[in-house]
C-alpha cells in the first residue's frame, strides 16, 4: 500500500518550519538548574571528568557534549542549543522517512510538527533525554527492519547502539527490552518461529553487550568510570531514601501520568462527539455554539490545566499514541508491529525519569504520529461505512409500570472525520501557544523576554527583566572574585553559574541534590581534605528553579528538610563559612558573595 502524499514538497516545508521555530525559541529562556548542571559538565567533562561529577549518571552525553563545545566554546549556550536542534531535526528526519513507509504521510507529518513543536519549549535541546531518543528511534529502526528483512547488519548496529545508549542515561538500560522485537515480527498464524527468534534476540543482547563495553573502554580511558561506578552503587540508597528518585515517588508518578491519560483522552473523545454533532445538526446557531462548546472541552482543561512541564498536553499525546496504536492491532503483521514498537519506546524512555513522560516529551517521537494515524483511519473507515450508534429511552408510568413511550436518537458519526482534524488543530494550536508562552523553566509571556545576560558564554540568550536584574549583578561582581579555572562553591540551585565563570565546582558537585544528603556531605569533606586553596561562595536565598521565587529569609533554616537538600547538606555548608571565617564582600538579597578572611592569599594551613 502507498502512503506516499502528491505534495511532493509538503515534507521539507513542514520539517523546516519546525526547525525554524525552534531556532526562534532558542535564544529565550535561562534555566540556572537542569540546563544550568549540564552546560558546567559539558565544559569540563572530557578534560577532568572529577570536576563534573554531576554529569556520572550520563556520562556519554557529557562526553559528546564536551566534544561539540570544545568545537566552539566561544558560541556559549545558544551554540549548544544549535546542536541539541541539528539533533532533534535529524530524529524528525528519520521518523519520518521511516513511519511514512506504513502510514499516512499528511497525518505523520501533523504528529511529528507537534512533537517538534513541544520540544521547542525546552531551552536545553541538546541533553540526554533528546539524545536517549536519538539513539533510540535509529536502534529501534535498524532492529525493526533488520528483523523484518532478516538483515543480520542491521540488527547488530541496532543492538550496538541500545547499548551504548545505556550511557546516555543510565536508566536506558531498559533498552535491553529490543531483544523481544524478533520475537513479535517472527509471529503468524502457525505460531512464533523460535529458532528464528532466538537467534536474532541472542544477536541483539550480544551487540548491546558490545555497545556497552565499547563506551565503558571510552570512560576508563578518559578516567570518568570510577564516577559511574560510584554513581552505580549509591543508585540503591537513592531509591530507598527521601528523594523525587525514590522508588515509591517514581512509581506514584507514573501510575498519576497513566491515570492522567484515560481522563484526557475521555476528554479529547467528548470533544470529538460534540464536533460530530455540530457537523450534522442544519441549524447555524446550534452548529456554532457545538463548536465553541467542543473548542472549550478540549482547550480549557488540555491548555488552561497544563503546569510549567505541560504535563495534561503530554497525557493527551500518550493516550492518543496508546489508543491510536491500537487501531493497528488487527492490521498487516508490518503495520502492527511498527505500531507496537513505537508504543514501546514511548513506555520504555521515560523509566527513570521523576516525572516519567512529563519530563521525558521526547519519548513519543514514533508513538504519536502512529498514534494519529490510528485515529484518522479509525475515522475514516467508519465514515465510509455510515454507521450510527442508537440510543434508546423508555419513560415508564410510575402507577401501572407499562411502557408508555419510546424515542429511537440516532446520533450520527459520519463526520468523525472532521472532527478528527478539529481536534489535531486545536492540539497544535494549543501546543503552540504554550510553547509562545513559556519556556522550560523559564515560565512567561516570551514577548517580555528580551532582556540580555551579560556574559560572552550567554551571548544572544534573553528572559525576563527579574531574572537578568539578578543575574547581571552577581556576574559583574564575580569577575572581581574569580577567573576561569578557579575553584568555586555555589550553594545550591543554580550550577549554571560555574559554567558561565569558567570555573570548576567545589568538590565536583555543580548540583547538590543530584548528589542528595550524606552522599554530598561525604564528598564535600573529601574535598575539603585535599583542597589546597578555599573557594569563593556564592549563597542564594531563593529557590531558582521553575518560576523564581522571593527571597527567602529562611533558606538556610537547618531544620527544614527537602527533597532536593537534606538538612545535613546545609549543616555541612554552615559549618565550612564558620570554620575558615567566611566574610561577606556582595548581596543583592537574593545572592551574597563570601570569601575567606585571608582572601588575598586563600591557602588553607589548617586543614582538620
Amino acid at each position: 500500500m502507498n502512503y506516499k502524499t502528491d505534495a511532493k514538497y509538503l515534507p521539507v516545508i513542514i520539517i523546516g518550519l519546525s526547525v525554524l521555530y525552534q531556532c526562534l525559541c532558542a535564544i529565550q529562556g535561562f534555566d540556572l538548574t537542569d540546563e544550568g548542571h549540564l552546560m558546567s559538565a559539558y565544559q569540563l567533562f572530557g578534560s577532568d571528568p572529577l570536576a563534573a561529577k554531576c554529569g556520572s549518571g550520563y556520562p556519554l552525553t557529557c562526553y559528546i557534549g564536551w566534544l561539540l563545545n570544545s568545537i566552539y566554546p566561544a558560541g556559549g549556550i545558544l551554540m549548544m542549543r544549535m546542536w541539541g536542534i541539528f539533533m532533534v531535526s535529524l530524529t524528525e528526519i528519520i521518523s519520518y522517512k521511516y513511519l511514512s513507509r506504513y502510514f499516512s504521510t499528511k497525518v505523520v507529518l501533523i504528529g511529528l510538527l507537534i512533537q517538534a513543536v513541544f520540544l521547542a519549549g525546552d531551552p536545553k535541546p541538546f541533553g540526554y533525554n533528546n539524545m536517549t531518543i536519538f539513539f533510540g528511534v535509529i536502534s529501534l529502526v535498524c532492529i525493526n527492519e533488520g528483523v523484518r528483512k532478516v538483515k543480520w547488519g542491521l540488527i547488530v548496529l541496532g543492538g550496538l547502539l541500545a547499548g551504548m545508549n545505556v550511557f546516555v542515561r543510565l536508566p536506558n538500560v531498559t533498552f535491553v527490552s529490543f531483544a523481544l522485537i524478533p520475537f513479535l515480527w517472527n509471529y503468524d498464524f502457525a505460531g512464533i518461529h523460535w529458532k528464528k527468534s532466538t537467534a536474532q534476540a541472542m544477536v541483539i543482547l550480544m551487540s548491546f553487550a558490545s555497545g556497552m563495553v565499547a563506551v565503558w573502554l571510552l570512560l576508563v580511558h578518559i578516567g570518568a568510570d570510577t564516577l559511574v561506578t560510584e554513581f552505580v552503587s549509591s543508585i540503591a540508597n537513592t531509591l530507598q531514601g527521601k528523594s523525587t528518585h525514590s522508588t515509591d515517588s517514581l512509581l506514584m508518578s507514573y501510575l498519576s501520568n497513566y491515570r492522567m491519560c484515560i481522563v484526557y483522552l475521555g476528554i479529547l473523545i467528548l470533544g470529538a462527539v460534540v464536533f460530530c454533532s455540530a457537523f450534522q445538526t442544519r441549524w447555524i446557531l446550534l452548529r456554532c455554539a457545538l463548536l465553541f462548546l467542543g473548542f472549550e472541552i478540549l482547550y480549557r482543561p488540555i491548555y488552561m490545566d497544563s503546569s510549567m512541564l505541560g504535563d495534561t498536553i503530554m497525557a493527551t499525546i500518550n493516550g492518543i499514541s496508546i489508543a491510536g496504536a491500537c487501531y493497528y492491532m488487527a492490521a498487516c503483521p508490518e503495520r502492527r508491529n511498527v505500531a507496537l514498537t513505537a508504543v514501546l519506546l514511548s513506555l520504555i524512555g521515560p523509566l527513570g525519569s521523576d516525572g516519567g513522560f512529563r519530563t521525558m516529551w521526547a519519548s513519543t517521537w514514533l508513538a504519536l504520529p502512529v498514534g494519529l494515524s490510528g485515529l484518522y483511519e479509525f475515522c475514516r473507515m467508519l465514515s465510509k461505512k455510515r454507521f450510527s450508534i442508537s440510543f434508546t429511552l423508555k419513560n415508564e408510568e410510575e402507577s401501572t409500570g407499562k411502557e408508555s413511550s419510546v424515542k429511537n436518537i440516532s446520533f450520527p458519526i459520519c463526520q468523525l472525520n472532521k472532527s478528527f482534524w478539529c481536534c489535531t488543530v486545536i492540539l497544535l494550536a494549543i501546543v503552540f501557544i504554550k510553547i509562545d508562552h513559556k519556556a522550560y523553566y523559564d515560565p512567561g509571556d516570551r514577548t517580555e523576554k528580551i532582556y540580555p545576560i551579560e556574559s560572552r558564554l550567554a551571548r544572544g540568550i534573553y528572559t525576563m527583566e527579574k531574572k537578568a536584574g539578578i543575574i547581571n549583578p552577581l556576574l559583574r561582581e564575580l569577575d572581581r572574585y574569580v577567573k576561569p579555572g578557579d575553584t568555586m562553591l555555589v550553594y545550591d540551585f543554580s550550577p549554571l553559574l560555574y559554567y558561565l565563570t569558567e570555573t570548576r565546582p567545589f568538590a565536583g558537585i555543580s548540583w547538590p541534590c543530584v548528589f542528595f544528603g550524606e552522599r554530598y556531605v561525604k564528598a564535600f569533606v573529601q574535598a575539603e581534605k585535599e583542597s589546597e586553596r578555599l573557594p569563593v561562595i556564592v549563597l542564594q536565598h531563593f529557590f531558582s528553579s521553575n518560576e523564581w521565587t522571593s527571597i527567602q529569609r529562611n533558606y538556610y533554616d537547618e531544620s527544614i528538610d527537602t527533597n532536593y537538600i537534606s538538612s545535613a547538606q546545609t549543616k555541612t555548608i554552615k559549618r565550612f563559612i564558620k570554620k575558615y571565617k567566611y566574610k561577606r564582600v556582595w548581596s543583592n538579597g537574593y545572592y551574597e558573595i563570601l570569601v575567606p578572611s585571608d582572601y588575598k592569599h586563600n591557602i588553607k594551613t589548617d586543614i582538620e
